[in-house]
């Protein structure tokens, strides 16, 4: 693996549940004030002295209205495709190789115990450069771009071998930079126009193409093994139509697009096996808020009756009892009674994320034995504290108890695969 560091990565997203509950707690916070602003304005209003509500007042009110909350849930046409678990790959048009932090050395023939010649012989050119013309008309403000996919790197998992997906590498969307936030704005809005799904930040030059019926159709014309993007009427209609099928244990999750006014915003939604925590908290706290709640209850008239069902749904979704889950279960217990700050199941679910992000271990190994283990273990643990799904505790003291924790279950992780890929070069 080269030292080059991905200049170009594929952005990290947020998990649905947590984002739909946020934003609902914020539409509920919105109303509460300005309940009060109102109540205060009528006062004022009765004593003949009438003030207009302060600039300021009516700006924190963002974020929080119910007219755009409900055509997010509601309205908003959607975009999905099922989230493969794996690793994601990027490909240049010149060909480069980009992994989740570095770029793939051009010499190498394997990553994450994956060949790369199919990969390196697909031709990809000629879909970024028809991309790139749906984006802008002056192709010299794109700084770069890149196709990606996921590199079914989990070969065992799911039914991926029996549908021909281990091993291959299934292309999902693009990447482009461009010169500055302008023109990434006005591609993303171009973009939009001419049916694709593009997501961006208002203070940043990226825009990032998501999985859509348009991108299919433009992934199939050249002939690209892609992951197939489907469609549905609203947010609402989709969790209630794949509800079952994020129970049946068919796959990691869905990636879901929400589209509408430009840009698009990109979700995962996965099923329960995946650790979490925080967003079966998020769902059980506004649920039962809405219920019994005193604080909370008189806004459920706020909330459309869909909404109340989608909040029911995603939480049943997320604490289904997976058929995996005393297995894993039973390992997150005897690692727990080394821990007392962090859930060790979720600090497993990171490091397995974590040791996607660059080449396999055994690679590592290879090219430099035991001096490799701490050097992976410093490796790995930088990237699972960065791990946004792995919850720590905000105390100082805490947070390096938490730490402390989380190095020592990083070192027997990567000492017990040192200590495997010791004894299959012993037998071979």
């Amino acid at each position: 693996m080269t030292a080059r560091t991905n200049a170009l990565p594929w952005p990290s997203i947020d998990q649905l549940p947590r984002v739909i509950c946020a934003k609902i707690n914020r539409h509920f916070a919105v109303a509460e004030s300005a309940a009060v602003y109102v109540q205060r304005w009528w006062r004022t209003l009765k004593g003949r002295d009438c003030k207009p509500i302060p600039t300021r007042a009516v700006e924190s009110f963002a974020g929080g209205y119910g007219g755009p909350l409900h055509r997010m849930l509601l309205k908003s046409p959607v975009f999905y495709s099922e989230k493969l678990d794996g690793t994601n790959v990027g490909k240049m048009s010149d060909g480069t190789l980009l992994g989740r932090r570095q770029e793939i050395e051009p010499s190498a023939t394997t990553y994450q115990r994956c060949p790369l010649e199919p990969l390196r012989e697909c031709s990809t050119a000629d879909c970024l450069q028809e991309l790139m013309a749906a984006l802008t008309d002056d192709e010299s403000k794109i700084c770069r771009g890149a196709l990606y996919g996921e590199l079914c790197c989990n070969f065992g998992l799911y039914d991926y071998a029996a549908r021909s997906l281990a091993k291959t590498w299934q292309a999902f969307g693009a990447v482009f930079q461009f010169a500055d936030v302008e023109a990434a704005s006005a591609a993303a809005a171009r973009g939009a126009s001419n049916g694709f799904a593009c997501v961006s930040d208002k203070d940043s030059p990226v825009v990032v193409v998501a999985n859509s019926l348009t991108m299919r159709d433009l992934l199939r014309k050249h002939n690209i093994p892609a992951v197939r993007a489907e469609a549905a009427g609203s947010l609402c209609a989709l969790v209630s139509q794949k509800k079952a099928w994020m129970t049946s244990e068919s796959g990691e999750g869905l990636v879901v697009t929400v589209g509408g006014t430009p840009p698009h915003r990109s979700y995962k939604w996965k099923i329960s096996r995946e650790p979490q925590s925080s967003a079966i908290r998020s769902l059980a706290d506004l649920r039962s808020s809405l219920a019994s709640g005193e604080d909370k209850q008189q806004f459920r008239p706020l909330l459309a009756p869909e909404v109340h069902t989608l909040l029911s749904d995603l939480y049943d979704v997320a604490t289904h009892v997976d058929s995996l889950a005393a297995a894993e279960a039973a390992k997150a217990a005897s690692d727990s009674a080394r821990t007392q700050t962090v859930d060790a199941a979720a600090v497993h679910a990171a490091i397995a994320s974590a040791c996607t992000k660059f080449d396999s271990l055994d690679a590592s190994f290879a090219a430099s034995g035991q001096a490799a283990v701490p050097k992976l273990a410093a490796m790995l643990q930088q990237e699972v504290l960065a791990d946004k799904d792995l919850e720590l505790p905000e105390g100082a003291k805490e947070r390096k108890q938490a730490e402390k924790e989380v190095g020592a279950l990083i070192k027997r992780f990567v000492g017990e695969q040192f200590g495997k890929w010791c004894a299959l070069r012993a037998e071979s």
